[in-house]
C-alpha cells in the first residue's frame, strides 16, 4: 500500500509543480542590460502615446503599436542632428542612450521578439523608399540596412506605380490586414521610412465555442448607459490575475506563453479614459510584478474586431518633437542636398479576437520631404551681371559673360 501511497503523492506534487508553472517563461536569452533600458524607455514612450492618440477618440475604439512607431522612428532618427534629433531622442524617450545603443538594441530585440515562441507568429520588417535622382547619404542607408534589416528600393516616385508597390510591400508584410498606407506620394516627397508587424497567435488556452454565449457590454456616455448586445468567450481555469484599488488585470497567454494579452477593467467607479489618462510604466509594472496564480476563474471576454488609422503629426508635435515636422528641421544625415523635413506620420492597424486566439497587424509610415534644396550656382554657361548702388538701386554697370576665354 505505501508504494502507492508513494506513487499518488509524487503525481500530486509533480502535477502541483507543472500547474503553479503553467505560464512560466524561459527566454530564449536574457536580455543586455542595453537592451533592457532600451526597451523600458519604450515602453515609457508607449503609454504617453497611448494616452496621446487616446484624446483623439474618447467614444471610440483605438489600437495602436508602439513598438512599430518606435522603430520607424528611430530609424529616421539616424538622419536627425541637432536639435531636431534631441526633440526626436526625449519624445520618444530614449534620451539617455547614443544613437549606436539606440539602433545596437533594436537589432537584437528585434529578432529576439520575432523568435521568442515558434508557436507564434511575430513578423517585424522594414523598408526605405528613396526618391530616384536624389542623392542621400550612404551612411544613413548602410546604417538602416545593418540595424533595422531594412529593404533599401530607389524608385520613381512620379510614376503613378509607385504607391502602388510601397503598399504592396506593407500588405505583403502584414498578410493583407493593412492594405493601404501611402494614398498619394506628393510633390516634395523623397523617401519613405516604414515598418510593418504581423502578429498571429493562438491562445494557450483556447475557448470552446460552444460556450460564446450572448451577453450585454455596457457603454458609458454623459448622464446614461447603452447596453450592446455581444458574443461573449467564456472558460473557466486558473488564470494569472491581479487586483487592487484601481483596476483589476487578467493575463491570457498564447503559444508557449512568452507572449500574452493582458487584459485590464478599471474598477466600476472609474471611467476608462480617466484610467488611461493615469496609466503610466509604473503601475503596469506593479501589476506585471504582482501577478498571481488564482484558481478556477471565469473569464468572460467579448469577441471583437478593429480596424484604426490615426495621423500622428499632431500627436507627436505636442509630445514634444514639432521641430522635426516644419522648415526648420535637420535632418543632414539623410541628404546633403537636400533640406529634409518629416511631412506625415502614418499609423494603420488592426486586431481580431476570437475563440482560437488573435490577429494583429499594424504599420507606420514616415514621409520625407524636401523644404527647400540648398542652393548651388554653377555659372557654367553665358550669364548676365549687373553692378548697382544699393541704397539708390542705381545700376552702374551691366554685362554679359558668354565667352569666358574672349578678352
Amino acid at each position: 500500500m505505501k508504494p502507492l501511497i508513494y506513487f499518488l503523492c509524487s503525481a500530486f506534487i509533480l502535477l502541483s509543480c507543472e500547474r503553479a508553472t503553467t505560464d512560466a517563461v524561459t527566454p530564449i536569452r536574457p536580455l543586455t542590460e542595453n537592451e533592457k533600458l532600451v526597451t523600458s524607455s519604450c515602453n515609457d514612450f508607449a503609454f504617453r502615446l497611448f494616452k496621446k492618440v487616446n484624446e483623439t477618440s474618447s467614444e471610440g475604439n483605438i489600437f495602436i503599436s508602439p513598438l512599430s512607431v518606435s522603430v520607424a522612428l528611430s530609424m529616421t532618427m539616424n538622419g536627425a542632428s541637432g536639435e531636431t534629433f534631441e526633440a526626436m531622442r526625449n519624445t520618444l524617450a530614449l534620451d539617455k542612450f547614443p544613437m549606436v545603443d539606440i539602433n545596437s538594441a533594436f537589432k537584437e530585440i528585434i529578432p529576439f521578439l520575432s523568435n521568442i515562441d515558434k508557436n507564434v507568429t511575430l513578423k517585424i520588417a522594414n523598408s526605405v523608399w528613396a526618391k530616384e535622382g536624389i542623392e542621400f547619404n550612404e551612411k544613413f542607408l548602410s546604417d538602416l540596412e545593418n540595424y533595422y534589416n531594412a529593404y533599401c528600393k530607389v524608385l520613381n516616385f512620379s510614376n503613378p506605380e509607385a504607391k502602388n508597390i510601397i503598399n504592396n510591400w506593407v500588405e505583403q508584410k502584414t498578410s493583407g490586414k493593412i492594405k493601404e498606407i501611402v494614398k498619394e506620394i506628393p510633390y516634395n516627397a523623397v523617401m519613405y521610412i516604414i515598418n510593418a508587424i504581423y502578429f498571429k497567435g493562438i491562445w494557450k488556452y483556447t475557448f470552446d465555442k460552444n460556450n460564446t454565449k450572448d451577453g450585454y457590454f455596457t457603454i458609458p456616455h454623459e448622464n446614461e448607459e447603452t447596453y450592446l448586445k455581444t458574443k461573449f468567450m467564456t472558460q473557466i481555469r486558473n488564470f494569472y490575475c491581479y487586483t487592487d484599488n484601481e483596476f483589476s488585470a487578467i493575463r491570457l497567454p498564447y503559444g508557449k506563453g512568452s507572449i500574452a494579452m493582458l487584459l485590464i477593467l478599471p474598477n466600476a467607479n472609474t471611467l476608462v479614459n480617466e484610467f488611461i489618462n493615469s496609466f503610466d510604466r509604473s503601475k503596469w509594472e506593479r501589476c506585471l510584478n504582482n501577478l498571481k496564480e488564482t484558481k478556477e476563474v471565469t473569464l468572460y471576454i467579448p469577441k471583437f474586431k478593429c480596424v484604426f488609422d490615426v495621423g500622428l503629426k499632431e500627436i507627436l508635435s505636442a509630445m514634444g518633437m514639432s521641430i522635426a515636422f516644419t522648415d526648420n528641421a535637420d535632418f543632414s544625415g539623410i541628404s546633403n542636398s537636400l533640406r529634409c523635413t518629416i511631412n506625415d506620420v502614418k499609423h494603420k492597424s488592426y486586431i481580431e479576437v476570437d475563440e482560437e486566439g488573435t490577429e494583429a497587424s499594424a504599420a507606420t509610415s514616415v514621409e520625407i520631404s524636401y523644404t527647400s534644396f540648398k542652393p548651388v550656382f554653377h555659372f557654367n554657361r553665358p550669364f548676365v551681371y549687373v553692378i548697382y548702388e544699393q541704397t539708390s538701386g542705381a545700376i552702374l554697370f551691366m554685362g554679359k559673360l558668354f565667352n569666358p576665354a574672349l578678352n
